[in-house]
């Protein structure tokens, strides 16, 4: 009776074992590697989809129309470009770290409408407001540029070295800047702070942190949010 339960049971393990499962029409893996074909004015993407190692080719998607232009120099490729931003009409972008460019380019034609050099490097993310941009820069200055036609309208130095996107609102840019280290400036402080200009680049307001505040401010009803270093959540009025 023993060996007839043992049977029986090494009998229903053999059952459990499943067999080699059949081929079927698995969904590509998330992510579709997207290829960038150049042509002179325009760029047509295709998806390759990759299933088990094979690649599948299908033809152009109809309306997935775009453009590609090359900014980095030589030896830029490989490293960070801040986001860029846009009003609709043009798209603004600086170069990267150790660049002194901020690019202005149509966005329906990819061209660019106007550059800028700057005397300081490293520009980062821009805002666009009211037909004009602004953006700072990682070695101490915040500027304001038309958007349309790339004059400057103002530019204004605020620190040794600025890693803050700055914030624009009704009453002007508001910014965060780090400690001034031996740097004399009767309209701002030697401590962390959140430096509120003018229209003009005029120093409105220049309220001492805690810590230097990295990001942007956040902007609401005539009041700036930050968050500091030490992680105190701080509110001003604009």
């Amino acid at each position: 009776m023993r060996h007839h339960l043992l049977a029986a049971a090494a009998a229903s393990l053999l059952i459990a074992v499943p067999g080699p499962a059949a081929a079927t029409d698995a969904a590509p893996a998330p992510g579709p590697d997207m290829r960038i074909l150049r042509t002179p004015e325009e760029v047509r993407f295709h998806v390759r989809l990759g299933e088990r190692g094979k690649r599948l080719r299908p033809d152009a998607i109809e309306g997935a129309m775009g453009w590609s232009l090359p900014l980095a120099r030589p030896g830029d490729a490989s490293v960070p470009w801040p986001t860029p931003a846009t009003d609709g009409e043009r798209v603004f972008v600086g170069g990267p770290l150790h660049s002194n460019e901020f690019f202005a380019v149509h966005a329906e034609s990819g061209r660019v409408a106007w550059k800028a050099n700057l005397a300081d490097n490293g520009p980062t993310p821009a805002v666009v407001r009211d037909r004009r941009v602004y953006f700072n820069t990682q070695s101490c200055t915040v500027y304001a540029y038309d958007a349309r036609t790339g004059g400057r309208a103002w530019s204004r130095y605020l620190a040794g070295h600025l890693e803050s996107i700055p914030a624009v609102g009704e009453a002007g840019v508001v910014t965060t800047r780090p400690e001034r280290h031996g740097e004399r400036d009767r309209d701002l402080a030697a401590l962390p702070a959140l430096t509120l200009l003018d229209a003009g680049g005029r120093v409105r307001a220049d309220v001492t942190l805690d810590s230097e505040a990295l990001g942007a401010p956040a902007l609401h009803g005539g009041r700036a949010y930050v968050a500091t270093r030490e992680g105190s959540l701080v509110c001003v009025t604009t």
